[in-house]
């Protein structure tokens, strides 16, 4: 539940932020559709890449283990957020946010084969698929509430 939370939470954070940093990279050459079009196209992005990894760390995650796989993409999405920090160029975001992705799809789906595979009983394997949909909806939605009311307040 963890892992899908702070991976929520990571996307959460990013994306409120996303339109801001491509304005001060645009400067004032950028007009408010230039960056909205690079909002979704760094939105789709992150998207497309979780769509084609989650079916490689699956394999991977089925052949070495799924603990191995989990950490290796909790490390690596805690390192594409760090460098978000960093970001100053348009071709660093698109290559941060495809990576975010990518290591993202490796901590949601392996995280629900880990309950697949210990769930004793249908009923528990419910239940805990259910906590981990909640923990991964309370990161995005939390952070969501907190950068739109510290804007407004």
């Amino acid at each position: 539940m963890l892992s899908v939370f702070t991976v929520s939470l990571g996307f959460g954070i990013v994306l409120p932020s996303l339109p801001f940093l491509l304005e001060r990279l645009f400067g004032a050459s950028g007009d408010a559709t230039q960056v909205s079009r690079a909002t979704g196209l760094l939105t789709a992005l992150y998207t497309l890449s979780l769509f084609l990894f989650a079916p490689v760390w699956g394999w991977l995650s089925d052949r070495f283990g799924r603990r191995l796989i989990l950490i290796i993409g909790l490390v690596g999405f805690s390192a594409t957020m760090l460098t978000f920090a960093f970001i100053d160029g348009l071709g660093a975001i698109y290559t941060e946010r495809f990576l975010s992705g990518m290591f993202a799809a490796a901590v949601t789906p392996i995280a629900l084969a880990t309950i697949g595979d210990i769930a004793a009983t249908e009923a528990a394997r419910a239940r805990r698929l259910m906590f981990v949909s909640l923990a991964g909806i309370t990161g995005f939605s939390w952070d969501l509430c907190l950068a739109y009311s510290c804007r407004a307040g």
